[in-house]
């Protein structure tokens, strides 16, 4: 059976008597120091079962404390996962709208380059055909003027061939003498006549000339200014589309050869 070693249990312990025994007074005074040691055992012991429990109590509030810590920090984890998924999708629909609308405005852009060459290539081809029509309706004139210049002196050397002709087949006079007043002044109003056509021809063609020669600096003009808005307009789209564009177009036929 085991014993109880409280306090209280040994003081109330007796002995027998024996002959020659122990001295009673010092078993008593011995059991009293042994009580008193077990006292402060016993109190020593239960401050460490409180502490124990104390400390058991933090433990367990710690470990509740990592484990909410725990939980909170997993938490966190797989919120800033989804927010970096979230991210990351809204980024890709941002890249991806952002690629589709520079696509289009790529395509815009060449449609509207497209077009500027296109209004560049009809504005040229019309300003040469519209410098074309000039010189050759300039060359049109000149010619009528050269052949009505030609069919005028045609028609005065014949007037002078008839003329000629008509005073040879007049009778001789029958001694010289002064020449008759009459056939004089006939013979200078025909030369007068004569040389004021001529005179009017050479007039007529001297304006023609100069009107061809003014047409021809228009037509010249005309066409620097065309070339030269031509290639304005062309580095304006070569600009615009950057050095990926397409090639340089030919800016059209070459220019007409001026008059002579």
């Amino acid at each position: 059976m085991a014993m109880d070693l409280t306090p209280g249990a040994l003081r109330e312990t007796t002995f027998r008597g024996a002959l020659r025994g122990y001295n009673v007074s010092d078993v008593d005074e011995f059991i009293e120091r042994v009580a008193v040691g077990v006292d402060e055992l016993t109190a020593q012991l239960r401050q460490a079962s409180a502490r124990t429990a104390a400390a058991e109590r933090r433990a367990s509030q710690a470990a509740s404390a990592e484990d909410a810590t725990k939980r909170t920090l997993a938490q966190a984890q797989q919120q800033a996962m989804a927010l970096v998924s979230q991210a990351r999708q809204e980024a890709d629909r941002v890249s991806e709208e952002a690629r589709q609308q520079a696509a289009r405005a790529t395509e815009e852009a060449s449609q509207q380059a497209a077009g500027l060459r296109a209004e560049a290539l009809a504005g040229v081809a019309a300003e040469h055909q519209a410098a074309e029509r000039a010189r050759l309706e300039a060359e049109r004139l000149q010619a009528e003027a050269e052949a009505e210049l030609a069919g005028l002196r045609a028609e005065a050397a014949a007037e002078a061939d008839r003329a000629a002709a008509w005073a040879a087949a007049q009778p001789a006079p029958p001694a010289p003498g002064p020449p008759e007043p009459a056939l004089d002044r006939m013979a200078e109003e025909a030369k007068a006549e004569l040389q004021d056509d001529v005179d009017r021809l050479q007039e007529v063609r001297r304006a023609l000339q100069h009107d061809v020669e003014v047409l021809t600096i228009w037509v010249q003009e005309r066409q620097a200014s065309v070339r030269a808005s031509l290639v304005e307009a062309l580095a304006a789209i070569n600009r615009s589309e950057g050095p990926a564009g397409p090639p340089p177009i030919v800016t059209g036929p070459a220019d007409p050869t001026p008059p002579t």
